[in-house]
């Protein structure tokens, strides 16, 4: 990719903000059963794991980078570390346990362009009948396609997703300061698609 990423700064921008709407509706989804095993591809200090892990679900936060995994360690408010199993890996590399949600907030534009289709395969095969799978894809009109990251059009993810239930679509496009403080054009598709039982 043509971008070194400051991970650090993203870090620190984004401690502990609003619960993102993805997971709203995987825990709406899942509320009649109890919580199971997820992994959080790309955690970075644990904002989405946290939240998980509060909901009574056994988390695998998986991120590439040893700081973000300290920074999530390090969190005062991790509800139950008996329930916590980090990884330092780039997801793109590792072979996903089967579990019943794989999560990936922001994650997946950042897996090489030319790996995200095995990445995709291992996700899909990960997931076990009735899981549940949430994430961010950017689209072609991101202002950080210029960087070399995998981007999608909602044609290409409705072809991806096909075979899954779309419980929750929704696509953005708007321009907000980004965690560098910097005005970004933002175009992003938010996903909740569950696996048939």
């Amino acid at each position: 990719m043509k971008k070194d990423w400051d991970w650090n700064v993203y870090y620190d921008e984004r401690h502990d903000p609003p619960m993102r709407a993805t997971l709203e509706q995987v825990f709406g989804y899942w509320e009649e059963r109890a919580p199971g095993y997820a992994v959080d591809l790309g955690c970075g200090s644990g904002n989405d794991t946290i939240h998980m892990l509060k909901a009574g679900w056994r988390v695998l936060a998986m991120d590439k980078t040893e700081d973000g995994i300290k920074r999530l360690m390090d969190r005062p408010d991790i509800p139950d570390l008996s329930k916590l199993e980090t990884k330092v890996a780039e997801f793109e590399d590792y072979v996903l346990p089967s579990v019943d949600w794989v999560n990936a907030s922001y994650a997946l534009p950042f897996c090489e362009p030319d790996a995200f289709p095995d990445l995709w395969r291992k996700i899909r095969t990960a997931l076990k009948p009735g899981g549940v799978f949430s994430a961010h894809f950017f689209g072609p009109h991101d202002g950080w396609v210029k960087h070399g990251l995998t981007i999608h059009t909602r044609d290409e993810l409705e072809t991806m997703l096909d075979g899954l239930n779309i419980l929750f679509f929704d696509e953005i496009e708007e321009d907000t300061a980004n965690a560098y403080q910097k005005t970004k054009h933002w175009h992003v598709f938010k996903v909740v698609a569950s696996c048939p039982q």
